[in-house]
């Protein structure tokens, strides 16, 4: 007969000794406090539009050299700049290259604010096409309207390298550099040592492939406190379904959660910019902060450690206390070694 000695949840694996009889052995589950699970995109990660820009300069400059006049065509490129910094005029043209790409989206996706998204640029973030497929479908599409004259040749040309940039992993994978934000409230998060850190997030499979390869955004991937089992992206699934903010997703979540460490929904903290996905994980009994913007991330911050206390850092009567009685071992190890030495 087995007896429970500690309150722990337990865990039972079946398993065969080595005459061969099965035999079901009970190991303690680590008790955990909490599962922080944390956006990528927007909250851990950012990409800033500067970024792009500059890199679809770049490329319209090296397609500004003229080969058999061996000089740099500087009005074609003076212009294509030009037409770069009318943002509304580029961001109207590509909505629609990419609106036009199709959709496998039940619900069509909106911004917070309600407005609508381009599906086709949806899908490649989420990872339900692939790039190649998505990349495709929009040249294929700018093609027609260059032979209908709908764009004229340089904004075509601009609009062109803003799809192959969109659509490539490994160029957008570069454009990405870490949340300041983002990344002082991962380390209070796993300030707990009973503590779990989680990923869940939109984004693209061969995306994240390189994105976790990236010397800058080590802090985040190179973490021991978040393995890859602990990392949920949609594109592993390549279903709609398991796309945030659809329920599924977050029921997935609290299953593993619960199979993982015997946690209840209220103990996970999902942390997000979109509010669409914060409405659909509070739906689901989960504990949910909308990380807009700096004020936010405090006032995230300031909750957590008001829920959990042992996240506060310590007063300074408790640090000097600690830092006398460092220095008292110190000196006791000292005269120790001294004494051997003598001896």
């Amino acid at each position: 007969m087995f007896y429970q000695t500690n309150l722990k949840p337990l865990i039972h694996i079946m398993c065969v000794t080595a005459l061969g009889i099965p035999m079901t052995v009970y190991i303690a589950a680590q008790e955990v406090s909490y599962v922080a699970v944390l956006d990528l995109d927007g909250v851990l990660i950012e990409r800033p539009d500067r970024a792009v820009r500059n890199r679809i300069v770049w490329r319209t400059f090296q397609d500004s050299w003229n080969a058999d006049d061996q000089k740099y065509n500087i009005f074609a490129f003076l212009q294509s700049i030009s037409i770069l910094m009318n943002k509304p005029l580029m961001k109207q043209q590509l909505f629609n290259i990419f609106t036009m790409v199709g959709t496998q989206f039940r619900i069509p996706p909106t911004n917070t604010d309600g407005t609508p998204l381009p599906a086709g640029l949806c899908e490649l973030q989420a990872g339900t096409m692939r790039c190649a497929d998505v990349c495709t479908a929009a040249l294929n599409i700018l093609e027609e309207q260059e032979q209908l004259e709908l764009i004229k040749p340089i904004p075509s040309l601009i609009i062109r390298h803003a799809i192959t940039i969109a659509c490539s992993p490994h160029e957008m994978s570069m454009l990405y550099k870490t949340h300041k934000e983002g990344i002082k409230l991962l380390h209070l998060l796993l300030k707990s040592p009973d503590a779990q850190c989680m990923i869940l997030s939109n984004f693209n499979d061969e995306q994240f492939e390189h994105l976790r390869k990236q010397p800058k955004l080590a802090e985040i991937f190179a973490n021991p406190r978040i393995p890859s089992s602990h990392i949920m992206i949609s594109g592993h699934f390549h279903n709609p379904e398991y796309v945030k903010p659809n329920p599924a997703v977050f029921k997935r979540l609290i299953a593993i959660c619960n199979d993982r460490w015997h946690i209840q929904p209220h103990q996970i903290l999902f942390i997000d910019d979109n509010l669409d996905n914060i409405r659909a994980a509070a739906a689901e009994g989960i504990t949910a902060y909308h990380a807009s913007d700096k004020e936010a991330f405090e006032m995230i911050s300031n909750d957590i450690m008001r829920q959990y206390p042992v996240l506060k850092d310590p007063p300074k009567r408790e640090r000097r206390k600690r830092l006398k009685k460092r220095l008292s071992e110190r000196r006791t190890r000292k005269l120790m070694r001294a004494k051997k030495t003598i001896n």
